[in-house]
């Protein structure tokens, strides 16, 4: 496998079929506390790191390349060994609990690393990918042919703009790095969903797709004007509409 930029600042591509690209994120190798934090299913950081990694080497091989998407050791000093006990090489997008001189200085002193940065575009096998540590609601051509791949959410969900987009924390992918094919069909067909929801809630009769307005939705509902243009909020969020009709409120709330 081949990594290779455009120019001095632009995108990667990943060439090559001499091995696969994995993807993960919120690894926090040598954090103890955030077992607690998240509900972690490990007795204490040792045998959290040693599953961690265990899980890394069962799937990733030497030739591989694993896009990992930040928050990836908790402190410095540690950086050298635990690379060497991982398989492959990788992409290494920092997180906000990543020490970038921890990070550059392995760079420099091992090829375990092809790049580190705060965010890149990604494309593989004619695909593009935004990576970045922080869940975006749009990124660049986000509403054509660009997925996102995300972490430091951890188990919680992001469901606010396009929904090409993935969560690619430990704690929502068994503990292990995923295939970046898998994760692209598994964006692919929660889109198929929302468009055939949007398509049934847009195929309910002209008197059910009448747009109403912050005081309708107040009056249809008993509650304050505050609180009506918070739902019309919700309800946007959720569809992805830009006009709520009655037919949403309906489904919203789950009208009779």
């Amino acid at each position: 496998m081949k990594v290779t930029r455009k120019g001095k600042y632009g995108y990667l591509t990943i060439t090559g079929d001499d091995g696969k690209v994995f993807v993960i994120s919120d690894m926090h190798l040598g954090h103890a506390n955030v077992i607690k934090y998240c509900s972690r299913p490990f007795s204490d950081v040792v045998e959290m790191n040693k599953t961690l990694i265990a899980n890394w080497n069962a799937v990733v091989g030497e030739n591989d390349i694993v896009i990992n998407i930040g928050d990836f050791i908790w402190r410095g000093g540690i950086w050298d060994k635990i690379l060497e006990k991982l398989n492959g090489k990788q992409i290494l997008v920092l997180g906000n609990h990543d020490r970038r001189s921890d990070a550059e200085k392995a760079e420099k002193q091992t090829d375990k690393l092809l790049f580190v940065g705060d965010m890149i575009e990604i494309r593989y096998n004619n695909n593009r990918f935004f990576v970045c540590h922080y869940p975006l609601a749009n990124w660049s051509a986000s509403y054509y042919d660009m997925y996102h791949l995300y972490g430091h959410i951890h188990e919680k969900s992001f469901d606010v703009g396009s929904p090409k987009k993935y969560n690619c924390c430990v704690e929502l992918n068994n503990y292990t790095p995923q295939l970046l094919m898998d994760v692209k069909e598994r964006i692919d067909e929660k889109c198929r969903i929302l468009r055939e929801e949007k398509h049934q809630v847009e195929s309910v009769s002209s008197s059910e797709t009448t747009i109403i307005t912050g005081k309708d939705l107040a009056a249809l509902t008993s509650c304050s004007l505050r609180a009506a243009y918070t739902i019309m909020k919700e309800i946007k969020d959720k569809y992805h509409i830009k006009k709520v009709t009655h037919s949403h409120v309906k489904k919203y709330l789950v009208i009779p």
